[in-house]
C-alpha cells in the first residue's frame, strides 16, 4: 500500500494499464491506479484517508488501511475491529461501503471485478456494486484478460467469465488465455498408487504427491494469484484421494503420533490425521516433543510459551518466556526472567528461580545459579553445588569443573578427586590434561595421574586396550593405566597408522607390518603398504599389488590386484586391470573380474556397474541382475526402484518384474509401503469456448 505518495495524474494511463494487466496480470500495482486517482490516499497518526488534488480532506483517516484500485473513486478498506485481524471491504470516496468491510481479503481483478476472500479463506467473484457473481466456492481468481479468468478449485484450474458463469470446469493443471474464445490448457498428472505386486489400489489426478506418512499424502500444485504472481499450494489428502485440508501456501510436516507440523507463510501449526487444526497456525515457533507440543508467539519483543497435549489441550498452568522441547525428561522453561523445569504434563515440577537450565542428562542436569554453575537432580537438590563457572556431567558420579584458575575432577559428593591449572579435556578412556604449551597428560576417572603432560596428543582409548600418543610428531603406544609408553625409535618403528582389532599397523625400516598394543611385532614388516584389519583379514602390498594376510601371518590372498577393499561378511571387492570383481577368504572369485565398479550396499548387497548399466549380487557375491539398468535403487523391502532411458519400474531382488518400466515418476511411499506412479503430464492441447 503506497503510503505519503502524490504522484502527478497522467491522462490516458488508465487504458494502457488495463491493456497491460490483460496481457501481463503482474503488472497491476496499486501505485500504477493511484495516477488515475483524483484522490491521494494520506496518511494520519496509525489511520489513512483521502485528500484531493488541492490537499483538503475529502474522507477522515478512520481506517487502518487504504489501497487503489482500476476505479478512480472506489477503494479497498482495512479496519481492525475488536483486536482481530483487519477486514476488508470496497468503499467509495464518501466512505459509502461498496462491498461490506468484513472480508479476510479483497483484490481487484479488472476494472469492475473483484476476488472477494472470506475467513474460510475461500474466494468468491464480486462486482464494484457489492453483488456476488458466484459462491465462495474457490480457491483463487487471477486478473481478467477480456471477459475470462482462470479460478483455481481443489488444486486444479477452470475458467470463469465475468458474470460468473463456469466457462470451463476445473480439471486442468492450468491454463493459458489467448481471448474470449480460445484458451490452451495443460493436463493434469494422473496417479496411479499400486502395490509391489502392481495391483492398482487407486487413480488420483495431481500435480504432484509427496507421502507424510500414517496414509496421508502431500498434494501440491502452483497456483497463480490476482496479479499473476506464482504461489506453491499445498493439500492434504489420504491415500483414496479425499481433500482434507483445502489447498493452500503451506508446507506439512511427516505425520508422528497422529499429528503433522505445518508452516503457514512464518507461522506453524499442528494438524491431525482428519486434517482438522489441533493449533492455529499462528505460532512463531512449535515443535513436538516427548508427545506434547512446545509452542510460542511472539508479540512485539515478548515472546510467550505454553505446552499442549497432541489433541490440542494447554498443560501448562502458567505462561512462560521459553520452554526448550528436549526428547526426554523435564523441559527447561523460564519464567518471570527465571528458569526451572515442567515435565509432559504441564506441571513445574522445579520452580523458576534458576538463572539457566539445561536439558538433564539422565537423572541430572546442569544449571546456572547465582552465576554459577552446579547440577541437581529432579527433585531439585543440590548434586553439586554451585561453585564453579562451567561444569560438565562425565557421569553419574563424575563431574568436570572449570573455574578462574583451576579445573577440577569433582565425585558424586563434590569432592575434589584432582585440581590443576591446566584444561582437562574428557577422552574416550580418562582424561587429557593440556598444558598451555599444548603437552598432553592423562588421568584416570578417580583422579589419578597415569601420565603426566608430555606428549604432542593422546588419542581416545582404542577399543579399550591402548591409547595412541604422539611425541616429536611420532605416534606411540599408551597402555592404558598409562604407565607404558613405546614410543617411535630405532628399534621399533618410525610411525604408526590405524588400530583395528588389536593390530597396528607399523612403519619398520622401509616396509610396514603390524604391531600388537604391547608393541610386540605380530604381522612381519615385509610389506610395501598395509592397510586396517576387518573381519580377521589386513590388505597388504608387494611391488604395488595388493593381497591379504589374517592375523596369524598367512599370505591368504597372494598379491595380484591393483585395488582392494576391506573384507566384510566373508568377502571383499578387488580390482585388477580396472575391472572389479569379488573374493572369498579362501581368495577364489566369487563374482568374475568383469565389472567397472562394484559398491556394497549397507544391506550387504552389492550394485554392479558395467560400462553404463547397473545390476545387482547378493550379499554372498552372487550375481542376480545383470547389468541392464541405468540406475538401480535396492528399497530393502525386496524390491528394487530401477530406471532405464528415463522411466522407472520395480522388479524384485531376484529380478522379477512386477511395476513396468514405463513411468517417469516412481516414488516408494516408505511408510505405506505403496508406489505413486506417473507419466509425463501430456502436452498443452487448444480449446474453443
Amino acid at each position: 500500500m503506497p503510503k505519503n505518495c502524490f504522484l502527478a495524474r497522467i491522462s490516458g494511463l488508465f487504458t494502457l494499464l488495463l491493456f497491460i494487466v490483460a496481457c501481463f496480470p503482474g503488472a497491476l500495482s496499486s501505485m500504477a491506479m493511484q495516477a488515475t486517482s483524483p484522490f491521494l490516499i494520506q496518511k494520519d497518526g496509525n489511520k489513512f484517508g483521502l485528500v484531493n488534488e488541492k490537499g483538503r480532506q475529502v474522507l477522515p483517516a478512520r481506517y487502518d488501511s487504504l489501497q487503489y484500485t482500476p476505479h478512480s473513486e472506489y477503494f479497498i478498506a482495512y479496519l481492525r475491529t475488536n483486536g482481530k485481524q483487519k477486514q476488508a471491504g470496497l468503499i467509495n470516496a464518501k466512505g459509502k461501503e461498496l462491498i461490506p468491510i468484513r472480508y479476510a481479503e479483497l483484490r481487484p481483478l479488472a476494472s469492475n471485478r473483484y476476488a472477494v476472500t472470506n475467513a474460510e479463506k475461500k474466494v468468491a467473484l464480486f462486482d464494484d456494486e457489492g453483488t456476488s457473481k458466484t459462491a465462495f466456492q474457490f480457491d483463487e481468481i487471477t486478473a481478467f484478460r477480456g471477459n475470462l479468468a482462470r479460478f483455481y478449485q481443489q488444486g486444479k484450474a477452470g475458467i470463469v467469465d465475468r458474470e460468473g458463469r463456469i466457462r470451463l470446469e476445473p480439471k486442468y493443471q492450468d491454463i493459458i488465455i489467448h481471448n474470449d474464445q480460445s484458451v490452451d490448457v495443460v493436463p493434469v498428472r494422473k496417479w496411479t498408487i499400486t502395490d509391489g505386486n502392481n495391483k492398482q489400489l487407486n487413480t488420483l489426478l495431481y500435480d504432484s504427491i509427496r507421502p507424510l506418512g500414517e496414509d496421508r499424502w502431500a498434494i501440491t500444485t502452483r497456483f497463480y494469484d490476482s496479479i499473476g504472481r506464482s504461489t506453491t499450494m499445498t493439500a492434504l489428502a489420504d491415500a483414496s484421494g479425499s481433500i482434507l485440508v483445502p489447498y493452500r501456501p503451506m508446507n506439512i510436516d511427516p505425520f508422528k503420533n497422529g499429528v503433522a507440523r505445518v508452516k503457514e507463510g512464518v507461522h506453524y501449526g499442528l494438524i491431525n490425521l482428519k486434517g482438522d487444526y489441533v493449533l492455529p497456525a499462528e505460532w512463531d515457533s512449535l515443535a513436538v516433543a516427548q508427545e506434547t507440543v512446545v509452542a510460542g508467539m511472539r508479540l512485539t519483543a515478548n515472546w510467550y510459551w505454553h505446552l499442549f497435549n497432541l489433541q490440542g489441550k494447554k498443560l501448562s498452568r502458567h505462561t512462560y518466556q521459553r520452554i526448550v522441547p528436549v526428547a526426554e525428561g523435564p523441559f527447561p522453561a523460564k519464567k518471570d526472567n527465571r528458569w526451572g523445569y515442567i515435565d509432559n504434563r504441564g506441571a513445574e515440577t522445579l520452580i523458576c528461580r534458576y538463572d539457566t537450565t539445561f536439558a538433564f542428562t539422565g537423572e541430572l542436569a546442569r544449571v546456572r545459579f547465582s552465576g554459577q554453575e552446579g547440577v541437581i537432580n529432579k527433585e531439585g537438590l543440590w548434586q553439586i553445588r554451585p561453585t564453579t563457572e562451567n561444569i560438565t556431567i562425565l557421569s553419574p558420579s563424575r563431574f568436570l569443573a572449570r573455574n578462574k584458575a583451576s579445573y577440577q575432577l569433582l565425585n558424586e559428593k563434590g569432592e575434589v578427586l584432582f585440581e590443576t591449572a591446566e584444561v582437562l579435556k574428557p577422552i574416550v578412556g580418562g582424561i587429557a590434561e593440556i598444558t598451555a604449551d599444548h603437552r598432553w597428560g592423562l588421568i584416570d576417572l578417580d583422579g589419578n595421574r597415569l601420565s603426566f603432560p608430555v606428549y604432542d596428543w593422546i588419542s581416545d582409548l582404542q577399543e579399550g586396550l591402548a591409547f595412541i600418543a604422539t611425541q616429536e610428531g611420532k605416534r606411540g603406544i599408551l597402555s592404558a593405566d598409562g604407565k607404558h609408553y613405546i614410543a617411535a625409535g630405532p628399534t621399533t618403528w618410525e610411525q604408526l597408522y590405524s588400530m583395528n582389532e588389536g593390530f597396528i599397523g607399523a612403519h619398520i625400516g622401509r616396509q610396514q607390518g603390524f604391531v600388537d598394543t604391547n608393541g610386540k611385532l605380530r604381522i612381519a614388516n615385509r610389506y610395501d603398504t598395509v592397510s586396517f584389519f576387518s573381519d580377521g583379514m589386513a590388505a597388504v602390498s608387494i611391488r604395488g599389488k595388493w593381497g591379504y594376510v589374517d592375523k596369524i601371518e598367512r599370505l591368504r590372498v597372494q598379491p595380484l590386484y591393483d585395488m582392494v577393499l576391506p573384507y566384510e561378511n566373508g568377502n571383499a571387492i578387488v580390482q585388477l586391470s580396472s575391472r572389479q570383481g569379488i573374493i572369498d577368504k579362501k581368495g577364489q572369485l566369487i563374482l568374475p573380474l568383469e565389472y567397472d565398479n562394484i559398491t556394497r550396499l549397507t544391506n550387504g548387497r552389492f550394485l554392479l556397474k558395467q560400462g553404463n548399466l547397473i545390476g545387482l549380487a547378493d550379499a554372498q557375491g552372487n550375481r542376480i541382475i545383470s547389468p541392464k539398468y541405468d540406475a538401480v535403487q535396492d528399497l530393502q523391502n525386496g524390491y528394487l526402484l530401477v530406471s532405464r532411458n528415463g522411466k522407472k519400474g520395480l522388479v524384485t531382488v531376484d529380478g522379477v518384474g512386477t511395476i513396468p518400466m514405463v513411468y517417469d515418476v516412481l516414488i516408494h511411499d516408505t511408510k505405506n509401503n505403496l508406489y505413486l506412479c506417473t507419466h509425463q503430464r501430456e502436452g498443452i492441447q487448444r480449446i474453443k469456448l
